[in-house]
């Protein structure tokens, strides 16, 4: 297992000397040969060295990733170097931490049990860049990269940290019609809202995509149970997002209208009876175990773009931050410009759909352009 994914594991852990946090971890790590030992550098400068390292290594920017997590800017304002993890912040990580750290590549991984290995089906690959190589070069403190922008984000569902944040750009206030380029059915806009919901993955390791029908029924059953205000059919967790979602504008309907259309007009869910979905937050193969892990444990947010794209973001994201994907790195991140200055900082990585398997990389189709990391 890659030293990210292990410093990750062990980042509870106490730590006399916040170096060995790394080096206390090399001889374990497949790649520990990255890290050169020298107690003559400061944390900063070993935590600076190995990321360059492995970026130059695996031409793969996944690592940057971990500062959705591991960002010093949750409690000392932004560190001068956003896109480098900072593993001083003892945090008791999940199975699978990240996107990045997706069981179906293996220059990082997570500790998925063998048990999940015995599964036939094809394994689902995040490739937000497609097959386009890391362009980058290091400069001091700063990373020079080169990708694509996406969207900026618009609106945000709340959540127990952070306030409802409203759509206000015109795609969304307004509503679109059937010859506009952004149109969709209230179904089909609920249908992408429960795939970034899961991520688009069956269970936490992330290596198969979810199964849409069954995850979809489980979705609008669980919807259609807290529009008919039934409390005690439904888990507290589902009621709180739902709750916290109810009013964010999308393609200028609000969340709440979209589903209650569809409950209504739509002919498979006219008459949807029967019991309540499977809620137990330990069986992480179903819809519901999939949103505990998402919107509980990682702290995810559902947002919509200025163009109508939703996905999930880090909680510490903001309207007007950048979706963006970088050349090298397998899912899009979130960029902030940094105060007046042509320079960003990494608030982490994110789910956009409709641009995880490289759309926002095509040759002609995505405006290129070179990002100055900071």
């Amino acid at each position: 297992m890659s030293l990210p994914a292990l410093a990750a594991y062990f980042s509870q852990c106490d730590a006399t000397d916040d170096r060995d946090r790394l080096y206390g971890l090399r001889a374990l790590s497949t790649d520990g040969f990255l890290l050169e030992v020298s107690y003559a550098r400061s944390v900063e400068e070993v935590y600076l060295h190995y990321t360059q390292a492995f970026i130059d290594h695996h031409k793969s920017l996944e690592i940057i990733c971990f500062a959705s997590v591991y960002s010093s800017s949750f409690s000392n304002g932004y560190s001068s170097m956003s896109w480098v993890p900072d593993w001083r912040l003892e945090m008791h990580s999940l199975v699978t931490p990240l996107m990045a750290s997706q069981g179906s590549r293996t220059h990082i991984g997570n500790m998925r049990p063998p048990l999940s290995l015995e599964y036939s089906g094809v394994p689902a690959v995040y490739s937000a860049s497609r097959d386009r190589e890391a362009e980058y070069s290091f400069h001091e403190r700063t990373l020079t990269k080169k990708g694509t922008l996406l969207d900026t984000i618009d609106g945000l569902a709340g959540s127990r940290k952070f306030p409802f944040i409203q759509s206000s750009h015109q795609n969304n206030l307004r509503s679109s019609t059937k010859n506009s380029v952004g149109f969709s059915r209230p179904i089909e806009i609920l249908r992408r809202i429960c795939k970034t919901l899961v991520l688009d993955r069956k269970n936490r390791y992330l290596q198969y995509a979810m199964p849409d029908e069954d995850f979809f029924h489980d979705f609008i059953r669980l919807c259609s149970l807290r529009m008919e205000d039934s409390p005690d059919l439904i888990a507290q967790e589902f009621q709180e997002w739902f709750d916290w979602t109810r009013p964010l504008l999308i393609c200028g309907h609000t969340f709440e209208s979209i589903v209650r259309d569809t409950l209504n007009n739509d002919p498979e869910f006219i008459s949807m009876a029967g019991p309540p979905p499977n809620q137990a937050e330990f069986i992480h193969d179903s819809f519901f175990g999939r949103l505990v892990d998402t919107i509980g444990r990682m702290s995810s947010r559902l947002m919509v773009s200025c163009d109508g794209h939703v996905g999930l973001v880090p909680q510490r994201a903001m309207k007007g931050d950048f979706l963006c994907v970088l050349f090298g790195c397998s899912v899009p991140v979130v960029l902030r410009r940094y105060d007046d200055t042509d320079s960003f900082v990494v608030i982490g990585e994110c789910f956009v759909d409709g641009y995880m398997e490289g759309a926002g990389a095509e040759p002609g189709l995505a405006s290129e352009r070179t990002f100055l990391l900071t």
